[in-house]
């Protein structure tokens, strides 16, 4: 073999080796990348199913009802507070159109109106099972890479909110009741006065004791209505004494008295023993006042109420 035929083999044969090795590097570093993308891979599917879990655990222990529908308006999900307050089970609606599966018509608008490119919205919602529940729904829609995928609605339970706002209606009323009386007698008798009456000695000064009488009663209905802004408000703690809840009985009855007469209904007080607490006097004598004008103004003409024990009254 001449020397040209030799170098021109081992070059050859060099390439092909050459050749061999860059094949097998560019498969080990395909390897390498593969087990690289497989890791990457799996802590991605691991990262999910904690995010997926964490958030299973959120929507689960909120006390917000919470429901989610798809672009189509199929149910994705709806967590416990929901299911509880619809009486739905989650896995049977999920998949299911809402309106079938929620069976709620203010929900369900609410729903459809996201789900047709309105703008997030709120509003009140009741709910009747068992009891009367009022809710404030939030809407909004759901995206993916900007498109609308769906719409999520949260409703937050403000029941208790609503109730004592009515409580607190209730009350401005009586209480503009109560203040009513007084002011008329006060207001009757003073232009009483001016007509004419300042010249009857006889009467003038039955007049003005009338007048001071409904003067003290109105001031003790303004600072019962500061001593209940100031308790709601926790700037007025109960000033805690030993008192005697005898004569604090008494007071209430005899306050009581005009309105007893004026609706025909008795009240005794009779004090078997002295009976002493330690309680703050100025509330004690706020709710027995309170105790005693309710059960006149809500008991049938010539009804007797007694502070005897419980089997003798009220007869």
């Amino acid at each position: 073999m001449s020397l040209a035929a030799l170098a021109a083999a081992l070059a050859a044969a060099a390439g092909w080796w050459l050749g061999r090795l860059s094949v097998r590097r560019k498969m080990d570093d395909l390897a390498s990348s593969s087990r690289q993308l497989s890791s990457r891979l799996e802590e991605t599917v691991s990262k999910l199913s904690r995010d997926r879990g964490r958030l299973a655990a959120v929507l689960d222990q909120m006390a917000e009802g919470v429901v989610a529908v798809d672009a189509a308006g199929r149910v994705i999900l709806v967590n416990p507070a929901l299911s509880r307050l619809l009486g739905i089970d989650p896995a049977a609606a999920r998949g299911r159109g809402y309106i079938e599966s929620l069976r709620h018509h203010g929900l369900a608008g609410l729903i459809g109106e996201v789900l047709s490119g309105a703008a997030p919205a709120a509003r009140e919602i009741r709910l009747f099972a068992p009891e009367e529940l009022v809710f404030d729904a939030h809407s909004a829609a759901l995206t993916q890479d900007g498109r609308p995928a769906g719409a999520l609605v949260v409703l937050h339970d403000i029941t208790r909110l609503r109730r004592l706002e009515q409580v607190r209606r209730d009350f401005v009323a009586n209480v503009s009741h109560e203040l009513r009386t007084p002011l008329a007698s006060i207001k009757g008798y003073a232009e009483t006065l001016r007509d004419g009456a300042l010249d009857d000695k006889k009467n003038r000064l039955g007049f003005v004791e009338t007048i001071e009488e409904q003067a003290v009663h109105l001031t003790k209905l303004v600072d019962d209505l500061l001593d209940l802004s100031s308790i709601e408000s926790g700037h007025r703690p109960p000033r805690l004494a030993e008192i005697e809840l005898g004569p604090l009985l008494e007071s209430a009855a005899k306050e009581a008295a005009p309105l007893a007469a004026e609706r025909g209904v008795g009240v005794d007080v009779v004090s078997a023993r002295a009976t002493r607490a330690s309680a703050d006097a100025d509330h004690v004598r706020q709710v027995l006042a309170n105790l005693v004008s309710n059960a006149i103004k809500y008991s049938e003409k010539g009804a007797r109420w007694s502070s005897r024990p419980p089997s003798s009254t009220p007869r």
